[in-house]
């Protein structure tokens, strides 16, 4: 008889770094990661009756971002400035004001996006065969979902693989 493929559930979160994108999947006895790097997919499954613990671990990537752009904020409206210093008319002074919001407004939007999506954290996973990073998510509040959707699922496999009491 042939088995029916597992049905799988895309949990919330995702990483995008030089490694590729980092996705998490659910099944009903695993959690699967997919990183997908130029049409290439790599699978990992954790099987929840092996898995001891998921970790997330609050970093300062959130922090470091902010400062960079903010860093690049402030060099484009330095530059800007230092620019419509040396123009002649007011009709150049404006248009070059207007040509340096809009030159920053890309990065203002990026760190006010940033900014409201909340701290970053790295997410492991602690099997009987290591310490594992996931990739992804890489904000907190995802990463709470996910454990708040997993861990029941991991409960109820590791209690069903328990032996029976004579």
């Amino acid at each position: 008889m042939i088995e029916a493929s597992p049905k799988y559930k895309k949990l919330r979160g995702r990483a995008a770094g030089f490694m590729g994108i980092t996705q998490l999947w659910v099944a009903d006895d695993h959690l699967m990661s997919v990183v997908s790097i130029f049409g290439f997919e790599q699978y990992r499954r954790y099987f929840f009756r092996n898995i001891e613990a998921l970790i997330a671990v609050r970093t300062s990537r959130r922090l470091v971002w902010n400062i960079i752009l903010v860093v690049v904020i402030a060099a484009i409206a330095a530059a800007g400035f230092a620019i419509s210093t040396t123009l002649q008319t007011e009709e150049s002074r404006v248009t070059c004001a207007i040509v340096t919001a809009c030159i920053a407004t890309p990065f203002l939007i990026a760190l006010l996006v940033n900014s409201l999506l909340g701290p970053t954290c790295s997410f492991w996973v602690q099997t009987t065969g290591g310490l594992e990073s996931l990739g992804a998510p890489v904000r907190l509040k995802a990463a709470r979902k996910i454990t708040d959707t997993v861990a029941p699922e991991i409960a109820r496999a590791q209690m069903d693989s328990w032996p029976e009491k004579p």
